[in-house]
């Protein structure tokens, strides 16, 4: 690894990659909060119920999923259990489910819609065809990085 600083033209693509994704992920974010009145972290919890688990998942494996603390993520989920998107259902010894409620399911059918229209307009429709490829290129490359650290560690 070298350890000399970025130089200004690096500096400045990292920054330009940086603050699209923010811009755009707050416009999404902003979208969906308008629309639903829920969060980009309640979003991102009840989509992952959903799409991962079928409507429900033991906390810790959404935790996982989400890569995200436990403790942030119980303490996120009372939040919601208060606002009756998700109910808590404990199982045999500690495990806990986390489980989407019909309420939940509403909102989020309301919030992919925003989100799809936001997706669309903020970042799709201002990408070239070439763009589509290099952001597809990009990303395989550092799920790569991801997956050869990930693989080290457990070796």
């Amino acid at each position: 690894m070298n350890p000399k600083t970025l130089s200004a033209a690096e500096t400045s693509v990292w920054q330009a990659f940086k603050g699209a994704a923010e811009i755009v992920c707050g416009l999404v974010s902003r979208d969906i909060f308008n629309a639903t009145r829920i969060s980009a972290t309640d979003f991102a919890i009840l989509s992952t119920l959903v799409d991962t688990g079928r409507g429900k998942l033991r906390q810790h494996e959404l935790a996982e999923v989400l890569r995200w603390d436990k403790g942030r993520l119980s303490h996120q989920l009372t939040r919601m259990e208060g606002r009756d998107l998700i109910v808590r259902r404990p199982l045999s010894g500690r495990a806990v489910f986390a489980e989407i409620t019909k309420s939940g399911r509403e909102i989020l059918a309301e919030a992919k819609r925003a989100q799809s229209n936001a997706v669309r307009q903020y970042f799709l429709d201002q990408l070239t065809e070439r763009d589509v490829v290099s952001l597809i290129a990009i990303h395989a490359r550092a799920t790569r990085l991801i997956d050869d650290r990930s693989s080290k560690v457990h070796q």
